[in-house]
Formats: structure tokens, sequence, C-alpha cells
């Protein structure tokens, strides 16, 4: 009589004929499997050294405690049935490599856990260090909200549990120099950022391209503008207009370029803010990294998306009290660039890189714990959410002419592709539009040498 791993499922393993044969394929169905066993008090015999063991976890026990300013030791157990205990780090060991109802311990070893427990394990192994069964402080709140009944804990982690839940409900008013005035999204941006540096979290910005993040960031600069000197990290294409946004939108910061050869990084003082490119934040590190800034500030974080580079491991060392990014695409191309930001904002938070890429990068389930852990540093609003608080479109219109000289090199390149059309030579026509396009942008596209000049210029 033999049944298959489907079959065998909806019948009563009590009431089979003594003869039954079964063949399972799947893990998941032995263990099942053996499990109606053990609940029929069936004895089992099993070749010499080849014993299926199964267990079942009834309840997790965990104490957390301060070990740092930044990390909290965790230590505890999950308690099996027969009196048995698994040590806290081999049960997360086990929950990160499994999906199922069961741990896999070791060898045809396993532990089976309902699915409110291995909820609660999965993300505790997602928040806790997997070498050291450590918890960034910054995720206190996280361990909170899983609501562990078996959690215990020392007084510092009620102390940074509490100083979290106050600066949640921080909501400060604009600052009167801000010479601006913030839209909603960018009122909730500002205070978003506030709130997390009063929490000391990094925070990443992520609006899309044209929503103003460079306002929002400089309003978090000027409300601690008394609190130190800042930093700015930008492609060098946009430090100029660093520091421009700066002068126009609060003249009460000082902006100072970081560039050139007889660059120097004078004695700092509140409310200045330095700006310098990614190129010299990777040549003048030691300088930069040690100087300790109240806000640093990686515009275009995407810059550091290569977390091997060596702009990104500059980035990491630098000291400020609050770090933000800014980037309107915080993945391009690998989820290791996500790491990367947050290795800069929150370090330790997404664990090591290497068990970062063992947990993530084949996707599954985990993606949605990982949206959940990164959740509360990362804000992002796109157009189409804000539509209605953006200013309507302004277009203008301008006709410009051409002068006299202008205008005689325009229309004798005109009669030469008439005359050339005329002839048959069709082929010639699209270089001819292009000759006309270039006379009228400027005649230097045309002629090595001219003294024509260009009225619109």
């Amino acid at each position: 009589y033999k049944v298959t791993g489907v079959q065998w499922c909806a019948l009563p393993i009590s009431s089979l004929p003594p003869s039954t044969a079964f063949r399972l394929d799947s893990v998941v169905d032995i263990l099942e499997l053996l499990e109606e066993c053990r609940q029929a008090e069936i004895t089992l015999e099993w070749p010499e050294g080849q014993a299926w063991r199964g267990r079942r976890g009834q309840k997790l026990s965990l104490n957390a405690r301060a070990e740092s300013q930044d990390w909290f030791a965790l230590e505890g157990s999950l308690e099996l049935d027969e009196g048995a205990r698994l040590e806290l780090s081999a049960a997360l060991a086990a929950a990160r490599l499994g999906t199922g109802p069961f741990l896999e311990l070791g060898e045809n070893d396993y532990v089976r856990i309902d699915e409110e427990l291995r909820q609660q394990l999965q993300s505790l192994a997602d928040l806790a260090d997997p070498a050291s069964a450590r918890l960034p402080a910054l995720a206190v709140p996280s361990l909170a909200a899983l609501e562990l009944g078996g959690l215990s804990h020392d007084q510092a982690f009620l102390d940074r549990l509490e100083q979290f839940e106050e600066a949640s409900r921080y909501a400060p008013a604009v600052p009167r120099r801000l010479q601006a005035e913030l839209r909603d999204y960018q009122l909730e941006g500002f205070r978003w950022l506030a709130r997390h540096a009063r929490m000391g979290t990094g925070a990443c910005l992520a609006d899309d391209m044209g929503l103003g993040k460079t306002l929002q960031v400089i309003a978090l600069m000027l409300h601690h503008r008394a609190d130190g000197p800042h930093l700015v990290v930008c492609p060098v294409s946009v430090v100029g207009q660093w520091a421009d946004q700066l002068q126009q939108f609060a003249p009460s910061l000082r902006p100072i370029l970081y560039e050139g050869k007889e660059r120097e990084l004078k004695k700092l003082s509140n409310g200045d803010v330095v700006i310098c490119s990614y190129g010299v934040l990777l040549r003048d590190a030691k300088k930069l990294t040690g100087a300790g800034w109240m806000v640093a500030v990686l515009d275009e974080a995407q810059a550091i998306k290569n977390p091997q580079s060596k702009t990104a491991r500059c980035a990491y060392q630098l000291e400020a009290r609050m770090r933000v990014t800014t980037t309107g695409t915080p993945i391009e191309n690998r989820l290791s660039e996500l790491w990367s930001l947050f290795a800069f904002l929150n370090p330790g938070l997404l664990g090591s890189l290497a068990d970062f890429r063992k947990r993530y990068e084949d996707g599954g389930p985990q993606r949605s714990r990982l949206r959940a852990l990164v959740a509360p540093f990362l804000l992002r609003r796109l157009k189409s959410q804000v539509l209605s608080e953006l200013p309507p479109r302004t277009e203008i219109t301008l006709s410009l002419g051409l002068d006299v000289r202008e205008r005689a090199l325009y229309e004798e390149l005109r009669a030469n592709a008439q005359r050339d059309l005329e002839e048959g030579q069709a082929l010639d026509l699209l270089a001819h539009l292009t000759r006309l396009r270039q006379a009228c942008c400027h005649p230097g596209l045309l002629l090595e040498s001219h003294e024509i000049g260009r009225a619109h210029v």
C-alpha cells in the first residue's frame, strides 16, 4: 500500500495499515509526517546514524542591555519541548536561512515553530548583527515594535526608546532667517530631517528631481546654525549652485568653497558651510573626516553607490552628528547600492555587506522586511504625489532675429542648398539643414575665422 506525499497529508496517520510505504521528496513533507507520527505516539526506527530529529519551539526569551552608546547586547534563548533550550545566536542564524515552519539546526535536526514565532525570529534576525547578536541603538524602536512577550531590558533601553518617541513628536518651526516659503511637503521634509537630527540618526531624502531637496536641507542647516559647521559634498558641477542657493535662501550661513590648488580648511565657526566635490573629499580625506561637522550632506549620493570604492570609504569616515544623503535614485542597478548609502547614514543597521547580499539580493519575502527596516530613514515623494502643491508651468517663448551679416551668411547657405537640390543632389539635404541650424546658433560653428558677432549673445 503506497501513497504520495500529497495524499498522506489528508489521511490520519493512525488509521493507515501497518504496511503503508511513503515516498516523500520534500523536506517539509517529511518533517510534517514526523510531527504527526510523534503526536500519534508511533515508534520510529532508523538506520544507524541516520535518525531525523524533530522538536518544537515554544517561546522566545530575550534580554537587551546597553553595551555602548551605539550598541545593545542581546542575550536569550528559544525554549524547546522536553525542557531544552536553543541559544539565541543559533536560533537567529537558522531563522536567516529558513522561510518555512522549520528551523534547520544541523544535519537531520529541525525545530518546528509557529508562524508568529517565525516572524518574530526573522524580524529580530534582520535587526541584530549576525556575528555578535548585537542590536544597533537606532533599531531600539523596531525591536520594541515586535512586542515580544519574553523581552526584558535595562534602563538604558527605556531611555533610548523614550528619546526616539520624544523626537518623533518634534515639529520645529521654519527658521525665521530662511528667505523662502516652504510648500507643505517641503515643510514635512524639513521637520522629518530635524526629527532624525534630534534622534541622532541619518536620513536619506530621495524626492523626485525638482522638488526642492536642496532647500529642505538648507532649512535643516539653518535650524542648526548655532550647533557647529556643516559640510556639503556634491558633484563638481553643482558646487557653485550650492553656494548660490545658500546665499539666496540662507544669507546668515557662510558658504565656503573648498576647491582649487591652494585650498585650505581654516578654523571653522558655527554657521559655516564647507562645500566641496567628491574628488576633493577623496584627496583631502584626513582633513575633512576629522573636522567634526554638525550636518554632513552627500548630494547626488549615488556617487558612493559602490561600497568598495575609495570615495565611499572616505565618506563612511566622516564625523558628523547628523548625516544626510540626497538622491533621486537610491538604487540604480544593484541592491548593494542601498547598503552603501546606509553604511554612511546609519552604520551597522544593515549588517555586513556579505550578510546583506546573502539575505536580500536573491529576492523573496526578505525584500518586504528590508523595506520595513529602511523605511523610517528614507523619505521619497514623487511629483505625481505633490502635483497640487507645485506652481503651474510657465512657458516663455522668445523670438530672436539675425543681424544683417548673420542674415547674409544664412541666405548664402540657403541659396547653395536650393541650387544643389534643384540639381538633384537630394542626399545632401540633411547636411544642408545642419549647416542652416549652425548658422542660426553661431557663425563660429561654420567658419574657422570670422568677425560676425551673434545678435542674441
